[in-house]
């Protein structure tokens, strides 16, 4: 069997954006992970 490797070469693990409409943003990403079913922390 062959062993896969994990290569972190160019990968983002985060970004930091700023947003001008903080409800609006959150509605956004409420609407994207509620389609995704990804339960929203925080």
């Amino acid at each position: 069997m062959e062993v896969q490797q994990l290569h972190r070469d160019g990968l983002i693990d985060h970004i930091q954006l700023v947003i001008e409409n903080l409800s609006a943003c959150l509605r956004f990403y409420a609407t994207l992970l509620d389609a995704l079913e990804i339960p929203m922390a925080g």
